[in-house]
């Protein structure tokens, strides 16, 4: 299926096609090329305004207005700056691991087995203490 939408045009649930392809081109110069104005929140990988049962792939760069959760792997390809990282999991790095930047540091704890036994460099001391 390949339609061409008018921003006149609507799509009610009934319209709605199941195993069919949808490809539409936007010739009007919309910016808005696929927009939603349900402001449903998203609390699981299966609701939200938009879902899909597939796989997405964005060819292009993506701005996320809110929290992302992750139900799966991530899998990052590029360097990447994490300003709160919270993984409820285990965390695998495979490169480098840099802590505040030349002349900015920050204190870094290390937890061993030991109930209470930890190694800190501590920024201000510029040493392990």
């Amino acid at each position: 299926m390949s339609a061409e939408v008018l921003l006149s045009d609507t799509f009610d649930q009934w319209r709605m096609k199941t195993n069919e392809w949808l490809s539409m081109t936007n010739s009007a110069g919309s910016s808005n090329f696929i927009k939603t104005n349900v402001t449903t929140n998203s609390t699981s990988n299966t609701t939200g305004s938009i879902t899909t049962a597939g796989g997405m792939g964005i060819g292009a760069s993506a701005v996320v207005g809110g929290d992302v959760k992750i139900f799966g792997n991530a899998q990052l390809n590029a360097p990447t700056v994490l300003d709160s990282f919270s993984p409820e999991g285990a965390f695998v790095n495979g490169g480098t691991v840099t802590v505040g930047v030349d002349d900015t540091g920050h204190d870094v704890k290390f937890f061993g087995a030991t109930s209470g036994q930890y190694m800190l460099w501590d920024q201000s001391a510029d040493e392990l203490v």
